[in-house]
């Protein structure tokens, strides 16, 4: 699910929070302006730390709120794929509220939920490797981040591209034992086949807000 909208947000000499990035580095981190730095949080990083303007907390995003040195400090936030996997939502949005700057611009991408894909998730997802916790409409996001001050710019559709499953998701951690790796390669290419945005399915949304 690499949202498009989040291109047009990166300029130079950005200081750029990514939450909940997770353990690979996310899609746009290539396209980052010159002078810009990006830190990046969650609880799991497989990610070698490089001289290039990239820094790695390890730090739950739901329990940033009166952690020194983070206060009002972004330019831009990114909370695509997270929204979902935190159980503390209330938490989730005062850790933003925290560490916005006044104009900061925050980038959103959810899915929809109970549709085919977030249901998927949840059954495959067993343990404790990162299932949804939450479910969403469209409304959502925009209600809760109203409240700290954050208005919806632009939003739009998000198709799933199911590279979750193609590169992330791992038998071993989730005990799969009767499916091989070529096996999740088919359902992958099926899913990209038949579960489009042009044969009706929709996934989520990604959205900008801005302070």
């Amino acid at each position: 699910m690499n949202g498009g909208l989040i291109f047009d947000l990166l300029k130079p000499k950005q200081t750029i929070a990514d939450l909940g990035s997770g353990m690979n580095p996310s899609h746009w981190w290539p396209s980052v302006k010159p002078e810009s730095t990006i830190d990046a949080f969650d609880l799991n990083f497989t990610i070698e730390p490089k001289d290039d303007g990239r820094f790695f907390f390890l730090q739950d995003v739901t329990k940033m709120k009166g952690i020194e040195g983070f206060e009002k400090k972004y330019d831009l936030l990114v909370a695509d794929h997270i929204f979902e996997h935190v159980e503390n939502m209330e938490g989730m949005i005062e850790s933003i509220d925290w560490i916005a700057k006044p104009g900061c611009v925050l980038h959103v991408g959810i899915p929809v939920a109970n549709n085919f894909t977030d249901t998927f998730y949840r059954l495959i997802h067993r343990h404790d490797s990162g299932g949804h916790l939450q479910r969403f409409v469209y409304e959502d996001p925009i209600k809760m981040l109203d409240k700290i001050g954050f208005k919806l710019v632009k939003s739009e559709i998000w198709e799933d591209d199911w590279v979750w499953l193609e590169k992330c998701f791992s038998l071993e951690h989730n005990n799969v034992k009767n499916v091989t790796q070529d096996e999740i390669q088919y359902l992958v290419d099926t899913f990209r086949k038949e579960l489009t945005s042009e044969k009706g399915y929709l996934y989520g949304y990604e959205y900008i807000f801005q302070r």
